[in-house]
């Protein structure tokens, strides 16, 4: 009976946990594909876009700490039948989600031209990582929302959902990369603008599929004043729970950027 019942529950676990593991893995080769598609344009460019990208996952730890904080906190309301404070929980996620986006988009836009000038880049490469940061930095907000209703899903059970739609945005980066990489079928060749064009793209149409069915299986609220209304109770416990889980990855990745700004 108890060897029965723990296959029973690590059958379970595996069938929640492989999807997670796949989302997760396509999230991380965003960046990858990006720079491997424009290793076909010049060196600039790829040397362009992985600067770039390190301030960018810089961005995705911070937006990291409130949708870890907010899975677990959503999860434990469902499992304490809590499911009001699942629903508005869910919905402040989002709205917090939506404003440190905005917020790191407002800096991307600031600080870009501080930021490169650190790494001492030629001017075509700074060229490159500069507009790249402005499109996806600038719209990290659509990725920061991504995420987090990639989160909800996922704490309801949905984790399947959540997977496919981040296949799906994975296949619309690749296809947008190659259209403006290469211009094809017409499309006009915008090299590394044209990549932060099909990643910012790809992130926002993910997310509208994602938020469709958030609203389909009603598991977040469908009226707009709970989106507007944030709880200091519930962000308190997503900040809480969030930041001191990313603190240290968030602390190696700055020496990473201080590192490669000295080579």
């Amino acid at each position: 009976m108890i060897v029965q019942k723990k296959t029973v529950a690590g059958a379970g676990l595996f069938a929640l946990s492989w999807p997670i593991f796949i989302e997760n893995a396509l999230q991380m080769s965003m960046s990858f594909i990006d720079t491997l598609m424009l290793s076909y344009v010049s060196d600039d460019a790829v040397s362009a876009v992985g600067v770039a990208s390190q301030a960018i996952m810089l961005a995705i730890l911070l937006i990291s700490s409130v949708t870890m904080g907010s899975n677990v906190v959503i999860t434990n309301y469902l499992g304490a039948k809590q499911k009001i404070h699942a629903s508005k929980a869910s919905a402040n996620s989002l709205s917090i989600s939506l404003i440190i986006g905005i917020v790191l988009g407002l800096l991307f836009f600031l600080f870009t031209d501080e930021y490169l000038d650190f790494f001492s880049l030629t001017n075509q490469t700074q060229l490159h990582a500069e507009n790249y940061l402005m499109i996806v930095g600038g719209l990290i907000l659509f990725y920061a929302l991504n995420v987090s209703a990639g989160a909800i899903l996922r704490s309801h059970g949905y984790t399947k959902a959540s997977m496919y739609c981040t296949l799906g945005i994975s296949i619309l980066n690749i296809v947008g990369n190659y259209l403006f990489i290469f211009g094809a079928f017409g499309f006009p060749k915008w090299d590394v603008e044209g990549v932060a064009i099909a990643t910012a793209g790809s992130r926002f149409i993910g997310f509208l599929v994602m938020f469709v069915i958030i609203l389909k299986t009603a598991i977040a609220p469908r009226k707009l004043k709970e989106y507007i209304h944030l709880k200091a109770l519930y962000i308190r416990k997503m900040l809480y729970i969030g930041i001191p889980s990313t603190a240290e990855q968030l602390f190696f990745h700055l020496s990473q950027i201080v590192i490669m700004g000295m080579v």
